[in-house]
């Protein structure tokens, strides 16, 4: 999905340029992010939690970027705005069909 994909290259960006300023990452926000890219992938191939992992995406997405700030966190807000464009879409899907729905 997007949100993995996008996830993923911030989490290569914020590594590089750690590593460039010879800092070790934290481990904390490095964790965060892998579940927060995670989440959306799980989602999709379980339909009956699939809201509940875009959201929680979403909102782990948001918090992150709010806190790394301006540096990189503005790196983040797309993907942020990703998960929460997938939890609109979601949310706006039929019931019937967000139960029954198959990947």
């Amino acid at each position: 999905t997007a949100i993995a994909v996008g996830t993923a290259s911030f989490l290569i960006l914020y590594l590089a340029i750690i590593s460039g300023q010879g800092n070790r990452p934290v481990a904390w926000f490095v964790a965060a992010l892998a579940i927060a890219g995670s989440l959306p992938t799980i989602g999709l191939v379980t339909p009956t939690i699939r809201m509940t992992c875009f959201a929680a995406s979403a909102v782990a997405l948001t918090t992150l970027a709010m806190l790394s700030g301006f540096s990189i966190g503005v790196f983040l807000v797309p993907v942020a705005v990703i998960a929460w464009t997938a939890v609109t879409i979601e949310s706006l899907r039929p019931a019937r069909h967000r139960r029954d729905h198959s990947v």
